[in-house]
């Protein structure tokens, strides 16, 4: 295959020999450090939806980034998230970072139906796969997005409406299957969507009921399907300002 990105693999350069261009000036892979590799204490990963799908946007505009593997000036097509599988892992062993991670929706458009949804994104998984074998890089963790949708809008653990919560349940199903395929290290949750928005007409004890339910249900999936990797809670409150728990009084 040929080379899809111009610039060289970045290697190792040391502090004493600054030069131009790309290189890690402390960051050598191989040093052992407390008896192991650094690249071993150290474990860095591609973002995929970062580094591959930020289309550089902000809130006055559309996005400005062109990427290579965009069709016609669409991203969303399943011809570019295929493409953008290639450019991924050629990314990966440029820059020698052994991980990458995604959420789902990173990885393939959306269908009309969560079935049509789950074969775009097994198109790309396999791929993914494929590349993986080829290659050794590893997946450091997936998740599933339950805020992208607009379905999502009271969140996918702790929504009021039930076709949601079990929308929610299903595409996390799927979501367990991959890091059990792919071999990913941990499982990440999420909640950027989740929880109330105004504490005066919410049974806060409820909803972390649903969603102390949602997390046993997917535990449980993972063991009735033999999926080792662990489980991590990301905790992200918002607005995120020195001023949060200040803004927090309006609710009352």
């Amino acid at each position: 295959m040929s080379e899809l990105f111009s610039f060289p693999k970045v290697e190792f350069v040391g502090k004493q020999s600054l030069q131009a261009g790309d290189g890690y000036h402390y960051y050598n892979a191989d040093e052992i450090v407390a008896g192991k590799k650094m690249s071993e204490w150290l474990k860095f990963s591609v973002a995929y939806w970062h580094t591959m799908d930020q289309r550089l946007t902000d809130p006055f505009g559309e996005g400005t980034a062109i990427r290579p593997w965009d069709i016609a000036g669409d991203a969303n097509t399943m011809t570019a998230a295929l493409a953008k599988v290639d450019y991924l892992f050629e990314f990966l062993d440029k820059t020698g970072i052994e991980y990458f991670a995604f959420h789902d929706r990173d990885l393939a458009p959306e269908g009309n139906t969560l079935a049509e949804t789950n074969a775009n994104l097994d198109q790309v998984i396999d791929k993914i796969e494929n590349r993986m074998q080829e290659t050794g890089k590893k997946l450091l963790w997936n998740t599933a997005s339950l805020f992208t949708n607009k379905c999502f809008l009271a969140g996918g653990a702790t929504t009021p409406f039930a076709e949601v919560f079990a929308y929610s349940a299903g595409q996390i199903k799927h979501s367990l299957d991959i890091a059990k395929r792919l071999g990913s290290e941990s499982y990440v949750f999420w909640g950027g969507r989740e929880g109330y928005d105004f504490l005066l007409n919410t049974d806060t004890k409820r909803e972390l009921d649903h969603i102390a339910a949602f997390f046993k249900l997917a535990k449980n999936y993972a063991d009735e399907i033999g999926y080792m990797g662990q489980f991590l809670i990301e905790p992200k409150p918002a607005p995120m300002s020195i001023n949060g728990t200040s803004f927090s009084k309006h609710s009352f």
